[in-house]
């Protein structure tokens, strides 16, 4: 199914080591930590307010697997309407659990701290909910306006639902320590690529792809990998000399260009396609430090805080074709 806005996808990343926990099991160190983690007021949270926690965690992980399939296909110009529907139909049941299971666990904690975390990370996965109802009624009936006002609006829960989680993400790199930290991100990232079925890319789905590597590039060398960047960027080099041979043919249709970033179609032009890509190289490259945190105070005040958000903004944006090679 075509659609023309992008949503980005979520990483199950944080609650990695968190979501394979027990409350029963865990230290009186280890609870009053991961009260820490999600704004405990109590230093001693109890038990079942701990438990909710982790609960959140694995309703976040199972919501993020659920949908993971659900957004893939949305975007996917082979995947007919009616399909979407069908699928995401049949996914409903789960994910409206999932809600249900997020919301009553929420409204049993007692410690005001962990609610006014949890709270709002339910009501979003609500919001999303709803919003992935009203979208398989707007397909079936065919009502494109309001498929992509709806789709715009699953974008904007998304990015609220980052917002919301972004904090507990930079106390969980703080509890962890930065290489843990960094192992968990990394499995995460391999998770949510090994659950991605990637498929023979269309001209649009190059168009896309590239300028993508050309962002994460630029994010890896936020976040300190020269390597991957170094990867992302030949990848993004070859693609995009492709995409920009197959538009020279003509083979772009109209609802292929829908996929593609408005900067790619705005840059197409000019005396080689080396020249091209140097262009949007350099626009992405922008769009990239302009998605990171404002540079404020000394050099060390930024400069972690500025890699943990590459890292994971990284994992959203990373092409899901792009091997790693």
């Amino acid at each position: 199914m075509n659609t023309p806005r992008r949503i980005p996808r979520s990483v199950a990343l944080l609650f990695v080591l968190l979501g394979c926990c027990r409350a029963a099991e865990i230290t009186p160190k280890q609870r009053s930590d991961i009260g820490r983690l999600f704004g405990a007021e109590s230093k001693t949270p109890s038990s079942a307010d701990i438990q909710a926690c982790l609960n959140s965690a694995n309703a976040s992980s199972e919501w993020n697997r659920l949908t993971s399939v659900v957004i893939r296909d949305l975007l996917d110009p082979q995947v007919t309407g009616e399909e979407w529907v069908r699928s995401t139909t049949a996914a409903m049941p789960q994910m409206r659990a999932v809600v249900m299971k997020m919301v009553a666990d929420t409204r049993l904690v007692s410690d005001r701290g962990i609610a006014k975390s949890l709270l709002p990370l339910a009501e979003v996965h609500r919001e999303l909910l709803d919003t992935y109802t009203l979208t398989t009624i707007a397909v079936s009936e065919g009502d494109k306006p309001r498929v992509i006002e709806l789709t715009s609006g699953l974008r904007a829960l998304g990015d609220k639902k980052a917002a919301l989680s972004g904090p507990i993400v930079q106390k969980l790199r703080s509890y962890l320590g930065p290489d843990a930290f960094d192992k968990a991100l990394n499995d995460g990232i391999a998770q949510s690529t090994a659950a991605t079925t990637t498929r023979t890319m269309t001209v649009g789905d190059q168009g896309k792809a590239f300028y993508d590597a050309f962002v994460s590039a630029e994010l890896a060398k936020k976040a300190g990998d020269d390597a991957e960047a170094e990867n992302l960027f030949r990848w993004g080099v070859s693609n995009g000399r492709q995409f920009l041979a197959s538009i020279e043919k003509n083979v772009l249709s109209a609802r292929e260009s829908e996929k593609v970033p408005s900067a790619v179609t705005l840059m197409t032009k000019g005396p080689s396609h080396d020249f091209v890509l140097g262009r949007m190289y350099e626009f992405a490259a922008a769009e990239a430090t302009r998605m990171l945190p404002k540079r404020e105070g000394g050099y060390g005040m930024w400069e972690e805080k500025e890699r943990a958000a590459a890292k994971i903004l990284l994992a959203e944006r990373r092409p899901a074709a792009f091997g790693g090679k």
